[in-house]
């Protein structure tokens, strides 16, 4: 479901939720295609064991997302939303020893960012703008290295009411270690019950049986990255990497809430400890491992 607003563009229904998945899975945040007013989860990694070692790493999220109004009209047609985001996450090491460089950690993610929309008159193709504003850290210390800011842009054309191509970059860390990542996005309804996306890093495939149920595969980031105090007392950026590949399942529990669940496999794990001049400190490898997830969807305007 899309904001009213939205669909009064007269594009088909799913290219302004599209652009902006477009537009964020460039930096890993991704908005669902189906648009939502809000939505939290909680997701718990396995102990993913250390590449020839005796230690673990387990992890667990909590987050919630929320846009802050409703899609603010301005002249010729172009939409401001803004929105919001927290996210925690915790970090549990097992077996480590004295020596290693990291302990348990809690990380801290807040931020703010609005995406700008515009769709000429009598036009198939739809532009759009974001920017962030973003602190992550674990509130011992906080510093300029705790705050990042981001920046992305990018377009799309609908080429038929079943099908939209698109493209964006992203230009991440502006007042650091500055870095661009494009994104390629499309959106094809096979039929009225079956999607295929592609967004950025973004793959999902979704079947929609009833109105009220819908199950997808999905295959996305499940990376943090924040500036920590570490075991020296020393302020240095921590970075953990995954990627989760998992069935979901969401059911509509009430007219405008819905509930979800998912599980699945993570590949390529790894967890850096680097200085804040960018040399890398530690680094490991983490095996394949598990997850499962949990939670509520909101889609009210």
């Amino acid at each position: 479901m899309l904001l009213p607003q939205l669909r009064n563009m007269a594009i088909p229904q799913t290219s302004a939720a599209l652009l902006l998945g477009g537009l964020l899975s460039a930096s890993a945040e991704p908005l669902l295609t189906e648009f939502e007013t809000a939505r939290s989860a909680f997701t718990q990694n396995s102990a993913m064991d250390f590449d020839g070692g005796d230690a673990s790493l387990s992890v667990s999220r909590f987050e919630i997302r929320s846009l802050l109004s409703r899609p603010i009209t301005t002249i010729d047609g172009l939409r401001i939303i803004p929105m919001a985001e927290y996210r925690f996450t915790q970090l549990d090491f097992d077996g480590i020893s004295s020596l290693f460089p990291m302990t348990d950690e809690e990380i801290h993610s807040l931020n703010v960012s609005t995406v700008a929309l515009v769709k000429p008159t009598d036009s198939r193709w739809i532009y759009g703008a974001w920017a962030r504003a973003k602190m992550n850290s674990d509130f011992q210390d906080i510093g300029e290295e705790d705050f990042k800011f981001d920046l992305a842009a990018g377009a799309g054309h609908s080429f038929n009411q079943d099908f939209t191509l698109g493209f964006g970059a992203a230009l991440l860390n502006l007042n650091g270690d500055a870095a661009i990542y494009p994104g390629l996005f499309f959106n094809w309804s096979i039929n009225d019950q079956l999607r295929l996306g592609l967004y950025g890093p973004i793959l999902a495939l979704t079947y929609s049986p009833a109105a009220a149920w819908q199950f997808s595969f999905r295959a996305d980031p499940g990376s943090e990255t924040a500036n920590i105090t570490d075991s020296d007392g020393t302020s240095r950026a921590i970075e953990f990497k995954s990627f989760r590949i998992g069935l979901y399942a969401n059911h509509r529990i009430s007219d405008h809430i819905w509930l979800r669940a998912g599980t699945g496999i993570t590949l390529g794990n790894e967890i850096n400890l680097t200085e804040t001049n960018g040399d890398e400190r530690f680094g490991q490898n983490l095996d394949d491992g598990l997850f499962g997830q949990i939670g509520l969807r909101i889609v009210t305007w």
